[in-house]
């Protein structure tokens, strides 16, 4: 969606659609249902994984900052989700349109509520879900990564307060981030490239600024927080189908900041992975 389109949509949900909004006479934008988030608590609820709650605990007490936090557990979860005095930050299966579920887990942020509700005030409204797993099983850079999704979803959620354009354009929004600053080497795992790059490929988008190397050492220019780099992180369903999504994604070692962020149906044609449209995009914006 263009820049233009999306602010021609976050216009009509501002201004015209208030006119029909029922007795409230009021739409709830991202933005307002946001206007609370830091004086409100976010509750961040554990998942009953030992691994998996140790490191989240470890890593919300060390990078969360943009709120008031507590950790609960699934019961107190289900106890409070209908109450908009919190927030919630939780782990969740990805779930179609179809109520079939896709084969990842996402973080979720969610502003507590009632599903259904007059009042658009008290609705349940998820402000940002960024994938991180598959959910058949445990890849184990869920547990690198995770402080940089945690710190991605502050980053998009003080950009959200600020303006619908940015709320409503969610973690693409970031793109723009590639034709801005600094060059940055990108490290590539060649368990995150979905085709074979051809010689004539290799010469033009990769060479010496687009490194292909094997998944430690990619995450090892994560873990080792390297400057003008940014590495790649791929999240899509173990056992993939015609269908399934894919989300690829470019993060900064340094500044666990997102730079790319984008998703694509699997298909024979358009296996797990990036793909040359990817890579082409990425070129076109000066990483070439």
């Amino acid at each position: 969606m263009s820049n233009k389109l999306l602010k021609l949509l976050v216009l009509t949900l501002t201004v015209f659609l208030p006119l029909s909004a029922g007795a409230e006479g009021k739409v709830y934008t991202k933005k307002m249902h946001l206007s609370d988030f830091t004086t409100k608590t976010t509750k961040v609820v554990l998942s009953g994984g030992a691994i998996l709650d140790a490191a989240l605990k470890s890593e919300v007490t060390r990078c969360w900052q943009i709120s008031p936090y507590e950790f609960c557990s699934p019961s107190e979860y289900e106890a409070l989700k209908e109450k908009s005095d919190y927030y919630f930050l939780h782990f969740v299966n990805n779930i179609s349109s179809e109520g079939v579920n896709d084969g990842i887990i996402s973080l979720s942020l969610v502003k507590g509520g009632k599903e259904k509700s007059q009042d658009p005030s008290q609705r349940r409204v998820e402000i940002i879900s960024i994938p991180v797993a598959p959910a058949e099983f445990s890849t184990g850079r869920e547990f690198i990564y995770l402080g940089a999704f945690l710190e991605i979803i502050q980053d998009y959620v003080e950009d959200a307060m600020q303006a619908d354009v940015k709320a409503y354009a969610g973690l693409g929004n970031y793109n723009s981030r590639l034709a801005t600053g600094q060059r940055r080497k990108i490290w590539l795992s060649e368990d995150d490239l979905g085709f074979e790059p051809t010689e004539a490929q290799k010469e033009k988008y990769f060479a010496d600024k687009i490194v292909i190397a094997d998944e430690n050492t990619v995450d090892k220019v994560f873990r080792n927080g390297t400057r003008g780099a940014l590495v790649s992180m791929v999240v899509a369903p173990v056992s993939a189908s015609n269908g399934s999504w894919c989300y690829k994604m470019l993060i900064s070692p340094d500044t666990h900041q997102l730079f790319y962020f984008r998703k694509h149906r699997i298909s024979y044609n358009a296996w797990k992975g990036f793909q040359l449209s990817d890579i082409r995009f990425i070129a076109s914006k000066g990483h070439n």
